[in-house]
């Protein structure tokens, strides 16, 4: 893939050793999760309602509110089983992995079968399932689902299994992800609002090379062979296919020569008349923006172009405000940062959202009222990640995290709380409940230091000037035992700046 002005460079010069002082980490330790050298966490800690939240605590749910230093258990895995035993399922030997429907209702998947829990009721409900052997599963809101079984499409309604795709060719593959996770490629299927739809990804790799790679996980080991396009070499073909649930039929959408482009940052319009693509061709330097009709399958307009001497790089499609349908965010590097952009959706800019030489990292959500939109972003240090709340009338930017360190928040629907998780070089793992005005309401975590008994080394920055004059933040890891009169090989980071100085090998 080619790495358009990268902003975070690891470079790594020489591994060195970690020298124990008061207590050795052992190799399992630095080789194996050992949750003895972890910073504590909260389990799948997540947002119940608009004002309480919920996490895991081993075989129990815990919940709290906002405010309140009260918490209460509201469900356990005991309660869970008895649902399971009643419905003649087998006993689950661990809490699953959840999410909350409503209040007092989660669902969660347990091997091929979707189920919902009624906390209220103690009931269990059997919402879906899909085919023994299925892939990449994909869950609309509605519940339903699609997935793939070797290289073809199906989809599970309300148990019912519908074969989307039937190609014997298994060089044809429908529903995957295709051009090896590039350009921000990371699923196959992509629903439409109403989960009236499904569009997905089709490739034809039948004329890519085999390349063989081997198994060592037998004894001998086996070679088995991958499709892979090497250099100069055929590559696969892309399409986009739309499925109407309604009719049983598909449409491909007419993205004009399969061989020399890629397709990327797939995005449903609200209304779901129209899919917007990012159509990339193969030199990677030239994006074209292209909306099409899922009726017929053309083209129906190029909202705008990206074009770089070397190459673009798109990471996401349209992301369309909320209570705005006729507005997307636009996520770009054309002055070298990665900024945000207002668009329309006849592909006029309405204005630029954010500015200057830093990175926006995430869009987090916007607000219930669609006025406010939340990011990450590297504003203050290209070592930290705070949060924003940015106003898309006036374009007010306003700062909700305060603390230095990586922050990773998670809104609730109305944009009026946030979980705030973060970590530094001196803070393990703290969580906070902030408001929109970024005043802390609640600490649920202040994590000890687990390696407070360790002796591991010494984190020292310093800066470079990159040639076209922006600061480079490195970060250099020396040795438990450095001694200043030796030489030692060290890691070095580098961060920051929309280009990035390679250093050469050096001793330390």
């Amino acid at each position: 893939m080619k790495l358009y002005r990268l902003t975070t460079a690891l470079l790594v010069l020489f591994v060195f050793a970690a020298y124990g002082q008061n207590k050795d980490l052992t190799m399992e330790q630095v080789t194996v999760k050992d949750r003895s050298v972890s910073p504590e966490q909260l389990s799948q800690l997540q947002w119940r309602s608009s004002d309480e939240y919920t996490y895991d605590k081993g075989s129990e749910i815990i919940s709290g509110k906002v405010g309140s230093e009260k918490q209460e258990t509201v469900l356990t895995l005991e309660e869970l089983n008895k649902a399971f035993e009643g419905m003649n399922l087998k006993a689950l030997k661990s809490l699953p992995r959840f999410n909350w429907i409503n209040k007092d209702a989660i669902y969660f998947w347990q091997s091929d079968t979707l189920f919902s829990y009624d906390i209220s009721k103690k009931s269990l409900q059997l919402l879906n399932n899909v085919s023994s052997g299925a892939e990449n599963i994909d869950n609309s809101n509605k519940n339903y689902t699609a997935y793939t079984i070797k290289n073809n499409l199906y989809i599970a309604v309300n148990g019912k299994q519908i074969q989307v795709t039937s190609d014997e060719n298994e060089g044809i593959v429908n529903g995957q992800i295709v051009s090896r996770n590039e350009f921000g490629i990371n699923k196959g299927t992509f629903w439409s609002p109403s989960s009236d739809y499904l569009a997905f990804y089709r490739k034809d790799q039948s004329k890519v090379t085999d390349y063989p790679l081997v198994d060592i996980n037998y004894r001998p080991a086996k070679v088995e062979d991958i499709k892979y396009p090497m250099a100069g070499m055929t590559s696969e073909q892309v399409n986009l296919g739309v499925y109407n649930l309604k009719t049983g039929k598909t449409i491909f959408l007419k993205t004009g020569d399969h061989t020399d482009h890629y397709l990327t940052g797939i995005a449903w319009d609200p209304n779901e008349r129209y899919i917007y693509i990012g159509v990339l061709n193969r030199d990677q330097n030239h994006l074209e923006e292209i909306k099409y009709n899922i009726s017929t399958g053309d083209s129906v307009m190029t909202l705008f172009e990206e074009s770089n001497d070397k190459y673009v790089q798109p990471l996401h499609g349209p992301i369309f405000v909320d209570n705005h349908p006729d507005q997307f965010v636009w996520f770009s590097k054309r002055d070298n940062w990665n900024h945000l952009y207002l668009y329309n959706t006849n592909g006029k800019m309405i204005k630029k959202l954010t500015e200057g030489p830093w990175d926006v990292t995430e869009l987090n959500g916007f607000d219930k009222s669609g006025e406010n939109m939340f990011i990450t972003a590297t504003k203050e240090s290209p070592l930290d990640r705070n949060y924003y709340k940015i106003n898309l009338s006036s374009g007010e930017l306003t700062k909700l995290t305060s603390a230095p360190g990586v922050h990773d928040v998670t809104m609730n629907d109305e944009g009026k709380y946030f979980i705030d998780q973060y970590s530094s070089l001196s803070v393990p793992n703290t969580i906070n409940i902030i408001d929109k005005a970024g005043k802390i309401k609640q600490n649920l975590l202040t994590a000890a230091d687990p390696l407070k008994d360790y002796k591991i080394g010494e984190t020292k920055f310093f800066k470079l000037k990159s040639k076209d004059g922006y600061d480079l933040y490195c970060r250099m890891i020396l040795p438990a035992d450095f001694d200043s009169t030796k030489k030692y090989p060290v890691l070095v980071y580098v961060y920051g700046g929309p280009g990035v100085q390679l250093i050469t090998n050096r001793w330390l």
